[in-house]
């Protein structure tokens, strides 16, 4: 059990058990063996209202079942996946677990906090494996406002993420925009990388220069400037409530993916461009949509990342 939560459910019972004795001892004219008999009934019954309160405190809906948490000695990093999910991304369950990393799919940003405290109820030791991944689809966000919106609960969620564990969680912002396709782009520190599947990665520099990219540069150039402009921008501003997030790595990729004409990133992109995404779409597969060329580098970020070392470089 984890101990705050443990605090919370028995701490006002053991107030009332107190307060019970002290009359019981104190003001009563009962025989020893009598007081005796009832501190022994009070300490059961607070024995046994203690672990009731605890389990009332978990969230209805969001207890963690064998088929929404990690494997049994898991080590790798933890994400819990929130922000635009109403994709295919987890079509095949909740929970998706590869060598380098467990993806959690959770269902509303706002409840991060109540997913994560089962998970850290039942592994205490988890809190420093676990790892925010808000992912972002422009293509489907037909208000700024309300895309803001959404990172200020973030912000929001994330500290209370840190009040419950003791813990800083990490943050991982991952954009998808229409637009040609490419691999995925791991933004963290100085240098970009492109990460061709089943592919070695280079650097953004190396990629841009091949012929074959050239048709894709316009579009990722300005999904990169929204990205700095409005998502980093809502997360980093000063606010006197919630501390500022500097993310431990930006991921991005484009591709035929559906998109809305009122939506913010083709408004943005034919604005700032004149551009406009493509109108064909495809079906990418559910691993087309997981960020996995990220994993290894949250594997040994903890204790990187809680001293005080940069994310983003930007």
């Amino acid at each position: 059990m984890r101990i705050s939560a443990l605090l919370r459910a028995a701490f006002p019972v053991l107030i009332c058990l107190t307060a019970a004795l002290w009359v019981i001892w104190g003001f009563v004219n009962f025989s020893v063996l009598v007081k005796s008999v009832l501190t022994l009934a009070g300490l059961i019954m607070a024995l046994l209202l203690i672990p009731r309160r605890y389990r009332r405190q978990k969230p209805v809906g969001q207890e963690a079942d064998e088929g929404e948490s990690p494997p049994a000695g898991f080590t790798g990093p933890v994400l819990l996946v929130c922000g635009d999910l109403d994709d295919h991304l987890f079509a095949h369950g909740g929970c998706r677990t590869t060598a380098h990393g467990c993806y959690l799919k959770v269902d509303s940003t706002d409840q991060l906090s109540k997913f994560a405290d089962p998970l850290l109820a039942r592994e205490p030791r988890m809190a420093g494996q676990l790892v925010v991944m808000f992912r972002c689809l422009p293509d489907l966000h037909g208000d700024e406002g309300l895309l803001r919106a959404s990172l200020k609960v973030l912000r929001q969620q994330v500290q209370k993420l840190k009040n419950l564990s003791g813990y800083l969680p990490p943050v991982v912002l991952a954009g998808e925009f229409s637009g040609p396709e490419t691999p995925w782009i791991v933004i963290r520190g100085k240098t970009p990388l492109v990460c061709p599947t089943d592919e070695s990665a280079q650097t953004l520099e190396e990629w841009r220069t091949l012929p074959e990219n050239v048709t894709c540069l316009p579009y990722l150039s300005h999904a990169i400037s929204m990205l700095q402009q409005v998502m980093m921008e809502e997360l980093t501003k000063a606010d006197r409530l919630y501390p500022a997030i500097t993310p431990f790595a930006v991921v991005v990729r484009s591709g035929a993916v559906r998109t809305l004409t009122e939506a913010v990133w083709p408004q943005w992109l034919f604005r700032h461009s004149k551009l406009l995404p493509p109108t064909a779409t495809a079906t990418y597969p559910a691993l087309w949509h997981f960020a996995d060329p990220v994993l290894p580098l949250l594997t040994p970020m903890p204790c990187r990342f809680r001293a005080g070392k940069p994310g983003v470089g930007w």
